[in-house]
Parts: C-alpha cells; structure tokens; sequence
C-alpha cells in the first residue's frame, strides 16, 4: 500500500485552479485535500488566471508538490499548457506532460489513433466550408457533431438528419468557437477506462467499466453526465475487462500517454469495439458518492480504495524522471 511516506520532503501539495474559461475549467479537488489533510500533510489551492501568478506562487513554493485541476490559465483552448511551465522550470507536477496532453485534441488524438495498429476509432471527417454549404459528408446520418475540445459532453451533439445539421453546428460554433468533425454513429455500449502509470514495484493499472444509461438517453449527453446518477456504472466479466485492458494499453504504448487519465471507449451493435477520446483532467471524487467516473472504475473493476489511487498519482508524479 502506497502511503505518507510518497510525500517526503514535500512541503505542501497545491492545487492549481481558474476561473478562466478554457477547454476545462477543472474540478473541485475537495475530496482529495481532505483525504491528504486527515493524514497530516498541508495543502493550499490557489486560483489563477496568468502565467505570471503561476512564477510567483512557484517561487513562494519551492519544495511543493503541485497539482493542476485544469490545463491552462488562458481562454485560449490551444494557449501554454500549465505543465509546460512546471516542465521549463523543473517543478514537480501531478499530471501528464505537456506531450501527453496533445492528445486533449480529439482530432489529434484520433489522428495518432489512425496509426495504432489493432485499434480503432469511428470514422470521422473535419469540417470546411464546402461541407457546410452542400451538408454532405463522408458519414452517414445519423452522426456525431464533435468540438475538438470539450468536456462533459458539451461540445457533442447527435444528429439525426441533415435537417438538423444546422442547428446544432451554429449552437456549437457560437458556444465554442472550435474545430469540428463528424464521426460515425457506433455506440451501442459505453466504456471508460481508468489508467494509473505505476512506478518503481508498483504496477500500472487499467480500469475498464461499463456506462449503463438509466433513461432514454442514446448516449451520455449533457444532462445525463451531469446528473451522475443517470449513469451507472458496471463490473463487466472477465473476457470484456482483458479486450479493453489491452486495446487501452496499446494506446497508451503507442501514444506515450505518461500520466493518469481516461479513455472513453464503446461498441457498436456487430461487437466491434472503438477508442473515441482520453480526459486527462478527470474528475476525483470518493467513489461511493457516484460524482466522477475515474475513481468508481478503479474501486469497481479493481477495488481499488480511493485512498491508494490518490497516493498512487502523488508517487508516479514524485518519481518522474
């Protein structure tokens, strides 16, 4: 079990936050700073909104540990990444590098997944203006209109017909201002895999789930990840946990993905199985309270207690070389 000592000679853990509005405005990380607090070690979250605040709260911290709870301080949704500061500066972080985090891209991600040999990905089609003129697509209806950044299910939409295009592209554009493209309707089933990079004895993990919507919903829309509820999570058997765990490890071979994350996954109605995106900002909330899909697929498909996930992270961020 992976403990207290993991945060020798850390002076305090401090969670990054803003109110900027960005591709994630991050998660209240609430849960964890207890957890952490109960056990003794101090904590301090600081709110945000330039790179310059960053440098200053770095140099008041010099032996910290930090922990960003979103990717950037900027509204710009390519703009500095906060962990390219920490790598610049040789700061220690939680989180994946820069590198990684690429792939917050979904056209990236899907691109580098195009060349993963064993894995696949929907179809999918970027949108230029002569696809907006004619409606005509690649893909058939119906489809998905996707940002290629987003979180909670905002920036996704299902449409149905070319009727409906419209409508839903301007909503999206207008609340975005993003990339779009459209992929192929595969889901019959919904997964999320929970990755964990180990360090030193300890192993990585990978935590595949399954998604069972409680309502009508076709998919996991806005307001059905929003209501946490409407979701359940799901053991699933043994055959389905290895086909996930080794397509999931191969993205992550593949790509160098080299922090805690998780990859969203489902299957169409001829079984065939489908990587769609990776969060790498998801949200860590105790897993009996149903809020946040990450630690619940490490306590069901693992049990593994929130505790260890927590100092699992903290470790590999400690050891990174």
């Amino acid at each position: 079990m992976v403990g207290f000592e993991v945060l020798g000679g850390v002076s305090s853990v401090v969670f990054v936050k803003t109110t900027v509005l960005g591709i994630d405005r991050g998660w209240e990380p609430g849960d964890v700073i207890e957890l952490l607090e109960s056990e003794g070690h101090h904590t301090k979250t600081v709110t945000l909104e330039t790179s310059d605040e960053l440098y200053r709260e770095i140099e008041h911290n010099p032996n910290a540990l930090f922990w960003p709870v979103c990717y950037t301080l900027s509204a710009d949704d390519s703009g500095r990444l906060i962990s390219q500061i920490f790598e610049e500066l040789g700061v220690r972080y939680v989180g994946a590098s820069s590198t990684s985090l690429e792939f917050s891209s979904k056209i990236k991600f899907k691109n580098a997944l195009d060349a993963v040999e064993g894995v696949k990905t929907p179809d999918y089609e970027l949108i230029d203006d002569e696809d907006l003129h004619s409606n005509g697509f690649g893909v058939d209806y119906p489809l998905m209109l996707k940002t290629e950044f987003s979180c909670n299910s905002e920036g996704v939409r299902r449409v149905e017909a070319a009727d409906d295009f419209n409508e839903a592209y301007n909503f999206l554009s207008n609340a975005f201002g993003q990339k779009m493209y459209v992929e192929r309707w595969e889901r019959t089933k919904e997964y999320t895999a929970a990755f964990v990079p180990g360090v030193g004895e300890i192993k990585s993990v990978i935590a595949p789930v399954g998604m069972r919507i409680l309502t009508d919903a076709v998919f996991i829309d806005v307001p059905t990840k929003a209501a946490s509820p409407l979701v359940e999570i799901i053991k699933l058997d043994t055959s389905e946990v290895e086909e996930i765990q080794s397509v999931v490890s191969e993205v992550i071979s593949a790509l160098s993905i080299d922090g805690h994350c998780r990859i969203d996954l489902i299957r169409n109605s001829l079984g065939q199985l489908f990587v769609i995106e990776a969060n790498f900002q998801p949200f860590m909330s105790i897993p009996e309270q149903r809020r946040s899909y990450f630690p619940n697929a490490l306590h069901t498909a693992l049990g593994i207690e929130f505790r260890d996930q927590v100092y699992q992270i903290i470790a590999y961020a400690m050891n990174r070389s």
